[in-house]
């Protein structure tokens, strides 16, 4: 019995000095991060711009992957159901990670349960821009004249159930307006229409309608984050407008599969912190009308929870289908 006993030690010991340095040598080749859109997009560019000083850090190449389709859930439950050995990651919009399965059931992935969240990366505020020919110069006026026409005005999005839809929805929700949802396949067409007068009001991703905003051509009502941005400071927030608990934004993040080990987390999650605070990279955001945003985990794992909680529950309430 004590042979048998020091021989389950001194595998114990092996075991664990086999596993120490199995993950002290990550990362031992490539790794991949899937972009689950197509290329030229907000996520994708994020991803870009991150990436050389993630292979510089970690001392391997990052290679972009991108596998667009079905508003992000093609990457999402790829990288789901990849191993979770920390070099298949997904860098995705949260908003389309966790209301896109509370939109069509459909998805074999929960982001609660099948990912391991490794830190925020950016943040883009959500919009509310208004044509300039409409009669309603701040939020409290146009929702006076939303209320006296119901379904008159007209609410573009780039497609049922995406961010800005469900903000829009939220808006309505919140305020007792109601609003005629027009669905557009890109923020192109949408953008022309609200310019040309076809369209009334459009929740839009800042960095979207920045160069509309510096052209004039759109009349922004307000922000919807938690503080003012500092590309329209003059812009107040959706609360300083009237409307509490209106907040939205695209926010970013790197998660790997679930059961990644805490070792691989805390090393991606190092790296990514010390590129996002180069002036670099915060400067690349801007000009996107983006901020470098990070977390740890666990604070990352509590957005997530609160997100899904609040979108599904907006779903629920107001019955919301996909296309």
């Amino acid at each position: 019995m004590r042979h048998a006993g020091k021989s389950v030690i001194l595998f114990a010991c092996l075991g664990a000095s086999s596993f120490q340095y199995a993950h002290g040598a990550y990362p031992e080749r490539p790794i991949r991060v899937v972009v689950p859109y197509v290329p030229g997009g907000n996520i994708d560019i994020t991803a870009r711009t991150i990436a050389p000083g993630m292979s510089a850090e970690l001392g391997q190449q990052v290679v972009i992957d991108n596998r667009g389709g079905a508003n992000g859930s093609v990457g999402q439950a790829l990288v789901s159901n990849a191993p979770a050995d920390g070099y298949t990651l997904v860098l995705t919009s949260i908003s389309a990670l966790v209301t896109t399965p509370a939109l069509s059931g459909q998805f074999d992935y929960d982001a609660m349960k099948h990912f391991s969240p490794i830190t925020m990366v950016t943040r883009v505020p959500i919009i509310m821009v208004v044509r300039l020919g409409l009669p309603a110069r701040n939020v409290k006026e146009f929702i006076t004249l939303a209320k006296s026409q119901p379904e008159k005005f007209i609410m573009a999005s780039v497609g049922t159930g995406s961010a800005g839809h469900l903000t829009g929805v939220l808006f309505q929700t919140l305020t007792g307006t109601k609003l005629t949802h027009v669905s557009y396949k890109g923020a192109g067409q949408a953008h022309l229409d609200v310019l040309s007068g076809q369209v009334d009001v459009y929740f839009d991703q800042l960095s979207s309608a920045m160069s509309l905003i510096r052209a004039e051509r759109l009349r922004v009502l307000a922000v919807l984050t938690r503080s003012r941005s500092a590309e329209i400071p003059d812009v107040p927030t959706m609360e300083e407008a009237g409307v509490a608990g209106c907040e939205s934004g695209i926010t970013s993040g790197l998660l790997a599969p679930a059961r990644t080990p805490a070792a691989i987390v805390g090393k991606l999650r190092d790296a990514i912190v010390k590129v996002l605070r180069t002036t670099s990279v915060r400067e690349s955001f801007a000009r996107l009308g983006a901020e470098a945003v990070e977390s740890t985990p666990q604070e990352f794992t509590q957005f997530l929870r609160t997100d899904t909680e609040r979108w599904t529950k907006v779903i629920q309430l107001t019955g919301v289908k996909p296309n």
